[in-house]
């Protein structure tokens, strides 16, 4: 999904999206509304990171990208523990601006592992005859990448993004990880009794 330079990307499921979605929706400012082309909980939580972007269309920083996921993952905290939802979440996420990656491994279920999630860096990423590899680096890299699982001859390249995390990429390849965490995380989905009505 789409939206100025913004591409967003979102494996797995939103756990109770049809209970919270007519008040997700409300909650959205126009940008981030009239975004939203179709019915999936992919891009219901596009646009809710959106709405904490102040111009979409603009050249959004990667600071403004972290602040937008962090608010993202509040509201969805709200809508979740509003609506009092049992079912879990299980949210792999990436959006980029361009120059600029974020991306999330996250699950409210604490007996799972996420959707697994790598990332390898190096100098340079190239393939001959079929045979792909990522050149070393000594010191910062030049080439990042990051996939659902890996997909190069030498495993040992490759490092898992860690449960519950945001791995940040920020326009000068520096890589930074955030934990992320919702309160509906902590709840005992076993108690919780949906509303009827």
């Amino acid at each position: 999904f789409s939206c100025g330079k913004l591409m967003f990307m979102h494996n797995g499921v939103l756990g109770g999206y049809k209970q919270i979605r007519r008040k997700l929706l409300r909650s959205l400012n126009d940008v981030a509304y009239d975004a939203i082309q179709g019915s999936t909980d992919s891009e219901h939580m596009f646009g809710l990171f959106l709405n904490h972007i102040a111009d979409p269309y603009g050249n959004v920083t990667c600071a403004q990208m972290v602040e937008a996921m962090k608010g993202m993952f509040a509201d969805l905290n709200d809508l979740l523990m509003e609506s009092s939802v049992a079912q879990h979440s299980y949210l792999n996420l990436a959006v980029t601006n361009g120059t600029c990656l974020i991306a999330v491994r996250y699950t409210t279920n604490p007996n799972v592992q996420p959707a697994s999630l790598y990332y390898m860096f190096g100098r340079e990423y190239h393939c001959v005859d079929e045979h792909c590899t990522m050149e070393s680096s000594y010191g910062k890299p030049s080439a990042i990448v990051v996939a659902s699982e890996p997909f190069t001859a030498r495993r040992s390249d490759w490092m898992k993004v860690e449960r519950n995390s945001m791995m940040v990429v920020d326009e000068t390849m520096r890589i930074d990880f955030h934990n992320v965490e919702m309160d509906i995380e902590k709840l005992d989905f076993e108690t919780i009794v949906p509303e009827i009505g």
